[in-house]
């Protein structure tokens, strides 16, 4: 009960700055939101946010972390083209040793 008449139950959930920093830092890193809302909990029951509630309460972060850890939107590069290990290593660097250059 929270005392006032006509208004009984349980308060609503408020996210604290730390619980946001998490959802926007996983977010980025492409966690998906079932995921994230078993390491959301609700301090008043203890128990992980469900899915409607977290993209309720954590819309902005969702959003910014939807465009990546440099804020720009990768939604369509494709995931091969952002992994290391598929990209064209650079190759040596030639350093011209010869008498009489400059």
């Amino acid at each position: 009960m929270s005392g006032v008449a006509g208004r009984s139950g349980r308060k609503a959930f408020v996210p604290n700055s730390e619980q946001r920093h998490i959802v926007k830092t996983l977010t980025g890193l492409g966690l998906p939101q079932k995921h994230i809302c078993r390491l959301v909990t609700n301090p008043q029951t203890g128990k992980p946010l469900d899915p409607k509630s977290l993209r309720k309460h954590f819309a902005l972060e969702i959003g910014i972390g939807a465009r990546g850890p440099l804020g720009m939107d990768f939604t369509h590069v494709p995931k091969c083209a952002l992994e290391r290990h598929y990209q064209r290593p650079l190759p040596p660097l030639q350093i011209d040793r010869s008498p009489g250059t400059a």
